[in-house]
């Protein structure tokens, strides 16, 4: 049985942002892309993504892509080498962060401080 898929914003992952109107799949496998009028004549069965998006030949092995998405738009602070420069990293960050929006850094390591402090004061 094929499938065209088709209404939504498909993604052929072939060239960066590269898209098409519709997908043709048959056994799980993809066997054409291109303009629905080319490929309706084909398919046994049609499905409207209504809008929704669709990245074709994803397989997820346990790779964490919601946590890498989420990392993407977090300050990353895995580049400070001094509190110092991790309290600036920070700062100018806030600065360009809206008000009613949360600010998330992660990655910093103590450990590649000259001092080895993640205190900017100490006791």
């Amino acid at each position: 049985m094929k499938q065209l898929w088709f209404g939504g914003k498909i993604y052929t992952m072939e060239k960066e942002y590269e898209t098409v109107e519709s997908v043709l799949v048959q056994d799980d496998k993809i066997i054409a892309v291109g303009d629905i009028q080319e490929l309706e004549n084909q398919a046994d069965e049609k499905i409207n993504l209504h809008g929704a998006t669709m990245y074709p030949g994803f397989v997820d092995s346990h790779l964490h892509i919601i946590w890498h998405g989420e990392k993407l738009i977090r300050l990353d602070l895995s580049k400070a080498r001094s509190c110092e420069e991790m309290l600036e990293m920070v700062q100018e960050a806030t600065n360009q962060t809206p008000t009613d929006q949360w600010l998330f850094g992660e990655g910093w390591n103590e450990n590649n401080f000259p001092d080895r402090r993640y205190q900017l004061f100490k006791n």
